[in-house]
């Protein structure tokens, strides 16, 4: 998830005495939705009087009134008010006991979190008592505060993992600690349960911004267009969020394939943030504007407009947009990625500036001699110019890639090949082509069952496959687990899950998929 400030919250934390470890902390249930109302009726149970019992006591005896020189009345109040001192000590014992969890619930609960201060008294706390429920969970919270500073995100994900593991432990007491352990997930890439947390998230506090923005960025990861469009509708309700709630529908055309929307809705970013003071910002303080308001730097934004505005067939305009990426990023970075310069050279071709796209992909094969897309674009390049052995040269390193490449790679081998009057090396090239072409054609077409019907069970499959190949194995197991439950007899779904479950088992293949049954 992208770092953002934390949501305002207000809460005495001087004079309320805070919860006690012998608290009932609230388990999420597997609707994961939050226990609100946990009132019991009580019955008041009265002891029945046996007349025949109390005969033998005589009607005639006196009651004594006093015991000892010491009145029924005055010992009475003694116990009484004796056993209220007594647990009135013990209160306040715990109560100062747990001074200290205060005081970090409270750095958590700024504006802007003290993070590192929360993280020290409460492992300082956690040292006398290791199983404190309400110091675990705070440890959770100081963890995920932390991690969203976090630029390294192999520690990002520890950090993640760790509040994980405590939350499984406590549960969650509060709105706080769901929304806490919701980010954890979020974190370790949990998504589908990210988001049923989040869900409930929102319900209880609708004027949570972030809660309403992790929610559509993880509706994004999971596929889900049209539910993430409306969070990301409801997000722009907030002022300070709305270039987020612009960036992230952009995103969402611009996965679905909507250029025209995506456009539209970066225009009204680079419109509405140069625009918004007295005078129209210029590079630099546009550039630090939109590094405040985006989730992501101010150069990812210009070159996915950039991106976009090629997509649409406008590359003068896109020329602009891309430069500007290009030059943020050099700042940024200390230099361009090779992803800029393929972008930068795709445009330049696309106004007709071959020699001028030949230098930028140039550079960036200089900047990474592996960047494939470049050596392709190059060798195509070459072979426009009619030097056939240029081409080869280019992407020769690609060729013991072999049935891996890309269908657009293998044709050019075959065509390079066909040039140079190598006959049998053309051949088994068209061979390859033909290959990759069919396996890429099915891939079109489960990606656009995806996008199309995104809540089919076929739809539901694909992602989950897709989540398992790219590493992501607790996210697939959960929906392939979701995928069986709603249909037992998914022979595929099952050999999916009996892969995950034992490793000696391959995992099937997506051509194995019958894809008939998913459309």
């Amino acid at each position: 998830m992208s770092t953002h400030p934390a949501p305002n919250k207000s809460e005495d934390t001087d004079t309320a005495p805070a919860e006690s470890e012998h608290t009932s902390r609230v388990e999420v249930p597997d609707d994961r939705s939050l226990t609100t109302d946990a009132t019991a009726d009580v019955d008041l149970v009265v002891p029945a009087v046996d007349d025949a019992a109390t005969e033998h006591f005589g009607t005639e005896t006196p009651v004594p009134k006093q015991v000892f020189g010491v009145s029924l009345v005055s010992l009475c109040c003694m116990l009484v008010f004796g056993g209220a001192a007594v647990g009135g000590g013990i209160f306040v014992s715990i109560w100062l006991k747990e001074m200290p969890l205060r005081r970090v619930a409270a750095a958590l609960d700024q504006a802007e979190p003290d993070a590192e201060i929360a993280l020290f008294e409460v492992e300082e706390f956690l040292n006398d008592q290791p199983e404190h429920p309400r110091a675990m969970a705070l440890r959770a919270r100081a963890l995920i505060e932390l991690a969203r500073d976090e630029n390294d995100s192999s520690v990002r994900m520890q950090m993640g993992t760790e509040a994980l593991r405590l939350f499984e432990l406590v549960k969650a007491s509060d709105s706080a600690e769901l929304y806490a352990w919701a980010q954890a997930l979020g974190m370790t890439q949990q998504w589908s349960s990210a988001v049923s947390l989040l869900k409930q998230v929102v319900i209880n506090d609708p004027a949570n911004a972030n809660a309403w923005y992790e929610l559509t960025t993880c509706r994004i990861q999971l596929g889900d267009f049209s539910s993430a469009l409306e969070s990301a509708q409801r997000l722009g309700e907030f002022p300070e969020m709305k270039m987020r709630s612009y960036y992230l529908q952009a995103s969402v055309f611009s996965d679905t394939n909507d250029s025209e929307k995506a456009e539209e809705f970066f225009a009204r970013i680079l419109d509405e943030v140069s625009t918004s003071s007295d005078t129209t910002l210029e590079y630099e303080d546009l550039v630090k504007e939109l590094d405040k308001v985006l989730p992501v730097p101010a150069f990812v934004f210009f070159l996915d407009y950039g991106r976009t505005l090629l997509d649409q067939q406008k590359p003068r305009v896109a020329i602009r947009q891309i430069a500007i990426g290009i030059e943020s990023q050099r700042v940024a970075l200390g230099m361009p990625t090779p992803e800029a310069c393929v972008l930068m050279g795709n445009a330049a071709e696309q106004v007709g500036n071959l020699d001028g796209a030949v230098r930028f992909w140039d550079q960036a094969l200089q900047l990474d001699p592996s960047h494939f897309p470049a050596r392709e674009l190059l060798a195509n390049a070459a072979l426009k110019k009619g030097d056939a052995k240029q081409a080869l040269e280019w992407i020769k390193p690609m060729e013991p890639q072999d049935r891996r490449l890309p269908y657009s790679s293998a044709y050019l081998f075959q065509r390079v090949y066909g040039f140079l009057g190598n006959q049998e090396a053309a051949e088994k090239w068209q061979r390859v082509a033909e290959e990759r072409r069919e396996y890429e054609k099915r891939q079109t077409a489960l990606r656009r069952l995806m996008v199309d019907k995104p809540k089919s069970h076929g739809a539901k499959v694909v992602r989950a496959h897709f989540f398992f190949t790219r590493g992501n194995v607790l996210q697939a197991k959960m929906l392939f687990e979701e995928l069986n439950r709603e249909d037992p007899k998914d022979q595929f779904v099952l050999d999916c899950l009996a892969s995950i479950n034992d490793k000696e088992k391959p995992f099937p293949s997506l051509d194995q998929l019958p894809i008939d049954t998913q459309f």
